[in-house]
């Protein structure tokens, strides 16, 4: 006897039996079940995830000898004859080999005829992308109004190529990629069925490799078979698709973050002697990665792509940033392994990255680390509390508290030194500086400049200064009508003074004298003098 394989023995022959696209059935159930039945129907989606499986199941639907229902009997003539296929009232058309807008017009020309024995005559076209823009001109006038005992059942991989006045004369129903918990559920299913011994590793590596395709899967699995002579065994498996052993690969995880290089080369050196797909590789530990985060940031949290235990282990070792930091990393290594010489050597240059930029914290460092901080914001903070020109010894690390420090606050030259930007700094430029009651700064502004006061800005200005003085700084800023002696003022005051005195200095310049004197000079204005 002839073997079928596994991808056309086991094709879902009713709607109880598909995998996935719970959402799509659930519309065409409804339709079929309330006869409420379009003229086309177009399905769209990724390879091997339904769509033609799903049209002709609607055209046993359509043309069951029991009635139109979303259930048909698989026993009468038409169901039976649908499932071997040879029944004439559905035509299924490849769209890729029949491109002609000739090939066309014979489909076209055949429509009008009823139906040789069904109650439907359902033309199933495959691929219909890729027909030609007169192919596509010629079909639209009888896509829109079909005589009545016709259907069309539309499938495609790439609807982006179909013109939107087909699209707009069909239902349309995308078919998303089927989880591979729902794949593996399907395979564990027909090996069961088949009596086929079967390691559930191996069925778990299947269902993640055929990234969502049920037919890749069932592909895959006739080869895992082949390999194992008869059955489905981890390690042939694992060699077929090119997959590391697991527990090599968590322990490069445990050596690469307990800082063992010398130990965790040797092992990376063992991947090399057999064929591994590194791009899988580096998703494996970008998913690690992933799950040790979410482990450290919720810590109940169940997964099950890895052991709880393995996963519980590189979360207490590692820090919440250094995992941010080990997944962005693979990030970049995985995007830059085609631009290696050979990927295992690209693969090797990720572990050195993961090696070299893994943060070393020591007790000495970080005490070290606190004095620079302390010291440089305490003489930050001294700096500005006295103003330069109240005396000319070196300034020097204050060690009262911040309260006392912002005692005798210079605001026209702490603005000067804060990163102020914008309206943010128009702002702190009309202010002047009133008191400070322990962590309150009190400002007044004048109501001419109320319109640059906002409580974003003043949120905005006091940020800056809680930054500044490593300290919780609460801004209160209460409007006058009263004149104020401002950064803004001051500037203006000073500006006004050098142009008056270059104004004097011009006016009491001999030539201009000489001017005036024998050509009957006018001075009318001087402008624009800073």
């Amino acid at each position: 006897m002839t073997y079928q394989v596994l991808a056309r023995k086991w094709r879902p022959k009713n709607f109880d039996e598909l995998t996935g696209q719970t959402e799509v059935l659930a519309a065409l159930i409804h339709s079929l079940n309330n006869q409420r039945l379009h003229h086309a129907y177009l399905f769209t989606g990724t390879r091997g995830v339904g769509k033609t499986t799903i049209a002709r199941i609607i055209a046993k639907c359509f043309n069951c000898a029991q009635g139109v229902s979303a259930k048909p009997c698989d026993q009468c003539q038409n169901c039976l004859e649908i499932k071997e296929g040879r029944f004439v009232d559905l035509i299924e058309i490849d769209a890729a080999s029949r491109t002609k807008v000739e090939d066309t017009r014979e489909i076209l020309d055949n429509i009008q005829y009823a139906p040789s024995q069904g109650r439907f005559k359902v033309y199933l076209i495959d691929e219909v992308h890729m027909l030609s823009t007169h192919s596509f001109n010629a079909l639209l006038k009888t896509l829109e109004e079909p005589p009545a005992h016709v259907k069309f059942l539309l499938a495609t991989t790439d609807p982006q190529k179909l013109p939107i006045t087909v699209l707009s004369r069909c239902l349309q129903f995308h078919l998303k990629n089927i989880p591979h918990e729902a794949i593996f559920e399907r395979l564990q299913f027909i090996l069961n069925a088949e009596k086929i011994n079967f390691d559930v590793a191996a069925l778990k590596l299947i269902s993640k490799s055929a990234a969502g395709s049920l037919r890749d899967a069932l592909s895959l699995l006739d080869q895992a078979i082949n390999q194992g002579n008869g059955e489905v065994i981890l390690e042939n498996t694992r060699k077929m698709l090119g997959s590391a052993p697991s527990d090599l690969l968590y322990q490069i995880a445990h050596l690469l973050v307990t800082k063992n290089l010398g130990e965790l080369f040797q092992t990376a050196e063992a991947l090399g002697k057999e064929l591994i797909d590194y791009q899988e590789l580096t998703d494996f530990f970008l998913e690690l990665w992933y799950e040790v985060s979410l482990k450290q940031q919720i810590p109940s949290v169940k997964t099950s792509t890895h052991p709880q235990e393995i996963l519980e282990e590189l979360a207490q070792i590692l820090t919440p940033t250094e995992t941010q930091l080990f997944y962005q990393i693979c990030l970049h290594g995985k995007r830059d392994l085609a631009l290696a010489p050979s990927p295992f050597l690209g693969f090797k240059m990720l572990l050195l990255r993961l090696s070299s930029f893994y943060p070393v914290t020591t007790e000495t460092s970080d005490t070290k680390s606190v004095h620079e901080k302390s010291h440089k914001s305490a003489s930050k903070i001294a700096m500005l509390a006295t103003p330069a020109s109240t005396s000319a010894e070196p300034i020097k690390p204050q060690t009262t508290s911040p309260a006392k420090k912002l005692e005798a606050l210079n605001w026209a030259e702490l603005i000067n030194l804060l990163p102020l930007t914008g309206m943010v700094k128009q702002l702190a430029r009309h202010l002047c500086f009133q008191e400070q009651q322990g962590h309150t700064l009190k400002f007044s502004l004048n109501r001419e400049h109320q319109a640059s006061l906002n409580a974003r800005l003043q949120k905005e200005l006091n940020t800056i200064l809680n930054h500044y003085f490593d300290t919780e700084i609460t801004l209160q800023i209460d409007l006058i009508n009263n004149s104020l002696n401002t950064p803004a003022a001051i500037e203006h005051q000073e500006t006004q003074a050098k142009k008056t005195a270059l104004q004097q200095k011009v006016y009491s310049d001999s030539n201009l004298d000489f001017l005036k004197n024998n050509f009957n000079a006018i001075i009318t204005d001087i402008k624009s003098l800073k």
